[in-house]
């Protein structure tokens, strides 16, 4: 538990630290229109609740810790730090209600960490969803 409070203390940190200043003009931005039905990790799906946020209330190994919007150009990342099983690999899936959604999957691992973007874009459309995870191996717990 103490590795999970101290990856959340550090992603929120980076988060706070990478503020943007793109947010001259003011766009309504509608990510619906992105039609984000679920996002999947290790083959647990996760639904999604106001067009964009993961509904990970219930589950103890996943927690949202921030997010970054740029107004004038309708880009909104959500971070979630998420704790994997030692030995199970890092699988994301994603979902959309529209086929011309265009969903891109891009993973890093470095040692015992993996960092995790899902992004959402639809031509004709400005909106843009990210999803960013930074997971971290559960240590065995040591009797």
């Amino acid at each position: 538990m103490k590795i999970f409070k101290l990856l959340l203390l550090l992603v929120l940190s980076f988060s706070l630290w990478s503020c943007n200043e793109h947010d001259d003009e003011v766009i309504k931005a509608d990510f619906s229109v992105l039609g984000v039905t679920t996002v999947s990790i290790n083959n647990k799906p996760y639904s999604v609740k106001e067009g964009m946020l993961l509904e990970v209330e219930e589950d103890e190994l996943i927690a949202l810790v921030g997010f970054e919007s740029t107004q004038s150009t309708a880009r909104l990342m959500i971070e979630y730090a998420v704790i994997i099983s030692a030995d199970e690999p890092f699988v994301v899936a994603a979902e959309s209600a529209y086929p011309d959604v265009v969903i891109t999957i891009d993973t890093e691992e470095e040692d015992d960490k993996i960092h995790c973007v899902v992004q959402f874009s639809r031509e004709g459309y400005q909106e843009q969803l990210s999803y960013e995870f930074y997971a971290i191996s559960a240590l065995p717990e040591v009797e």
